[in-house]
């Protein structure tokens, strides 16, 4: 049986061992340094899928430092949706949790590479059965493993918040339902305010594709009035009443509690007030960090707004917002200002999860990837809370994929949601 063992290099060790002892056994195992290596040059997807050619399993070594490598995710991704067909074998190694895209796939789970394991991988190998190309189907597991991995995931954002050390990290999404504009949205709001217009959502396609450039624009358009503006056009809809379910559930976890340890704090881009204003209404301790050198109570949690802060009711509070692209490259040029020093702090030494927010934001990939860079022995530590797109075509399954794969590589974990209803139940488990 011809077996191309995909690994990351970080598991070059782990994978000469199983690669020896598969020899021993009548297997013929293929790495990239044994005897085939990339060409430089050449397309790397083109030599997997050449590598494969010969190969009757593809058998992917799953550690956390694979699912963090985007060379070793390019193997698998070949071998799972390029025209060679092989069977794939995954060998689960530790407690890693298997991303949702390869929750179908066949796996062997073993707690560390040594003689037992490698005689259980050589026994599973054996088991497979020979098929020819053309009638390749991809073995399915029985019981996917989602629900086994949000188990996972709960208890070990559970054991984080116990120990001190959970930050929440907060996007546009957690206060849409509170009458809070998306991103878009409140530009759209200045723009007609400014103008005295009444311009459609569509009609955004005809200004600059950045909306980081459309807010410079509208900086220049407003001069003084600007923070005027905005203010009234990022409150103009709000809702009064009891809050979401989301904020509901996100309170209840951040709510100080007797020997269950406490959220450690709350990274937000947003600039608006709508958790230090639920908060508040919950008589739950807080204070908003959106400058240098402000510091906190001990009782207090800090709530980190990195891109600027404009409150509701605190007419004094403020401070530079980075909605136009001056503020962002001023921002994104300097390492060393505060808010990307406590993002890089709290991403390498707290257990992260992101809701509501995409992973667009050039300045935030950066900080997570140079975190995934230094911490060494935690490479997927954080989590991130996505709604999973309806997979209709094979396009559809590859583009899940890769995106699941990229924030792999930026240390995140993805807890994906069929709708949005779902994320507080998801965080009413965590309690």
């Amino acid at each position: 049986m011809n077996i191309f063992l995909s690994y990351s290099v970080q598991d070059t060790d782990l994978a000469y061992i199983i690669t020896s002892n598969l020899n021993k056994n009548s297997f013929s195992v293929q790495r990239w340094d044994n005897p085939v290596k990339f060409q430089i040059g050449n397309s790397p997807i083109e030599q997997i899928q050449k590598a494969l050619d010969n190969a009757d399993v593809l058998m992917a070594l799953i550690t956390d430092s694979y699912l963090s490598s985007p060379s070793a995710q390019a193997e698998l991704t070949a071998a799972l949706f390029g025209p060679q067909k092989c069977n794939i074998v995954l060998i689960v190694v530790g407690d890693v949790k298997l991303p949702s895209f390869l929750a179908d796939i066949q796996y062997t789970k073993v707690s560390e590479i040594n003689e037992e394991a490698i005689a259980e991988i050589a026994l599973h190998l054996q088991s497979l059965k020979p098929i020819g190309k053309s009638e390749y189907e991809p073995i399915k597991k029985t019981d996917p493993n989602n629900e086994d991995n949000h188990r996972l995931f709960i208890s070990d954002i559970r054991q984080a918040l116990m120990e001190n050390r959970l930050s929440f990290v907060f996007g546009a999404g957690i206060s849409i339902d509170m009458g809070i504009p998306d991103w878009n949205t409140l530009l759209l709001s200045v723009l007609n305010t400014s103008l005295q217009k009444d311009f459609k959502k569509n009609h955004l396609k005809a200004f600059p594709a950045s909306s980081l450039i459309l807010g410079k624009y509208l900086k220049i358009l407003l001069g003084d009035n600007f923070e005027k503006v905005l203010r009234t056009c990022l409150y103009d809809s709000v809702k009064e009443g009891p809050s979401s379910l989301l904020l509901s559930s996100i309170v209840n976890l951040i709510r100080p509690k007797r020997n269950n340890g406490h959220v450690e704090s709350i990274i937000t881009f947003n600039f608006d007030s709508a958790i230090e204003d639920i908060l508040g209404q919950n008589n739950i301790p807080h204070k908003a960090i959106y400058d240098e050198g402000m510091d906190f109570e001990l009782s207090e949690i800090p709530i980190y707004h990195v891109h600027g802060y404009l409150p509701r009711a605190d007419k004094n509070a403020y401070s530079q917002i980075v909605l136009s692209e001056d503020a962002y490259h001023t921002q994104f040029m300097d390492p060393f200002s505060w808010a990307n020093l406590i993002q890089l702090y709290k991403y390498m030494n707290n257990i992260c999860l992101f809701i509501g927010l995409s992973l667009h934001d050039p300045n935030l990939r950066r900080l997570l990837d140079i975190s995934v860079r230094k911490n060494t022995r935690e490479k997927l530590r954080h989590y991130i809370v996505k709604k999973r797109r309806k997979t209709i075509s094979e396009l559809d399954n590859i583009l899940l994929s890769l995106e699941e794969q990229d924030a792999n590589a930026l240390g995140l974990n993805v807890i994906w949601v069929n709708e949005y209803e779902e994320i507080p139940r998801f965080l009413n488990l965590i309690q």
